[in-house]
Formats: structure tokens, C-alpha cells, sequence
């Protein structure tokens, strides 16, 4: 999707091109299914991880996982994700807005079935993800609003606790100062 184009031009600009993905990842066969549904909604959500390529071979892979997700039509899974890790680095951003159980209270609140009493934690959602990425894995600390210090104070504890540095994100909302909404 004019990824090469993008990155020949900013080459040619003198700026360091950074190529990624935002995909869908299923925790299945690994004792996590997805994300919990949000307060409220009855579905299940699939884990959304940006992957940038470091190098060469990270592109490929990334290539591969993004071609697998399109002609399947399923988030990839833990095991492909392993499979094509050379050369990826993978930023898992903290869901705020969501409130996860430990599978005791899970089970405590009657919930049934494999996704519901599987271990959903973020914990373990960054820990699996450790296992895989090593070094490479990194937690998305963002301020958007006033109210975002709950979540940079929480990826803060998450990153002494589990070891996974932190890196600051933002999306790009304008092009040039003026543009800002006060």
C-alpha cells in the first residue's frame, strides 16, 4: 500500500522512514483468546499491536503477517507471530478504558467458556508478548487529555514490574501548530 514509494521519498528527504502495522493478534492455543468485551458490549476484541519494521527482514515479516491476516480474515496468532519476529518491533499500548479480571473473578462472576476464565490480565498479555518479542517489545505511553496520567502512571508500574521498557507515542492530529483545536 505504497509503503516502498513512502519510504524511497522520505529517503530521498533525508528523513528516517519508519514502516509498521497496526494488527489484530488472537491469544488462542496459548491460553488467552482476546480482549475482553467493553462494559456493556457482548463480542470479543482482538488484541491490537503496532509492529514496525527494525530492518530488512522485519519488513518481510511484517509483509507476511499482514498478507496471512488478509487472506485468512482472522487476527494472526501468538504462534505466527513468533514464527516472523526477526526483525519486528512490537508496541503494546495500554487499554485504558477497559477493566480486566483475574480468571478468579472471572469464575467468581459466573463467567463461562475459554475466553471468559482464561488469565486476560494485562500482565499476562505483556508477559506473553515478552516471551516472544524480548527486547524488542515496548509499552505505548501516551498523553492525549488531562485525565491520560492514570494510564503513563500504570505503564509506568507495569514497566518496573515485567521489565518491558517504555516508549511515547502520539498520533498525528495536524500538520502545523495553527491547526490545533484550543
Amino acid at each position: 500500500y505504497a509503503a516502498i514509494p513512502f519510504y524511497l521519498a522520505a529517503r530521498d528527504a533525508d528523513v528516517k522512514p519508519i514502516l509498521g502495522t497496526l494488527l489484530d493478534v488472537g491469544f488462542v492455543g496459548a491460553g488467552l483468546q482476546t480482549r475482553p468485551p467493553l462494559p456493556g458490549r457482548s463480542e470479543d476484541r482482538p488484541l491490537q499491536l503496532l509492529l514496525l519494521a527494525a530492518d530488512l527482514t522485519g519488513y518481510s515479516n511484517l509483509c507476511a503477517l499482514v498478507t496471512q491476516r488478509q487472506l485468512e480474515d482472522r487476527p494472526v496468532s501468538l504462534e505466527e507471530l513468533n514464527a516472523h519476529r526477526e526483525g519486528v518491533i512490537a508496541l503494546y499500548a495500554l487499554d485504558q478504558n477497559e477493566n480486566r479480571k483475574s480468571k478468579n473473578e472471572n469464575r467468581e462472576s459466573g463467567c463461562r467458556g475459554a475466553a471468559c476464565c482464561a488469565p486476560v490480565t494485562e500482565t499476562d498479555c505483556i508477559a506473553r508478548l515478552r516471551d516472544i518479542f524480548a527486547d524488542a517489545l515496548y509499552l505505548e505511553a501516551h498523553r492525549l487529555s488531562p485525565g491520560d496520567g492514570r494510564a503513563i502512571r500504570e505503564a509506568a508500574r507495569l514497566s518496573k514490574e515485567l521489565g518491558v521498557p517504555i516508549v511515547a507515542t502520539n498520533n498525528v492530529h495536524f500538520l502545523r501548530p495553527e491547526e490545533h483545536l484550543h
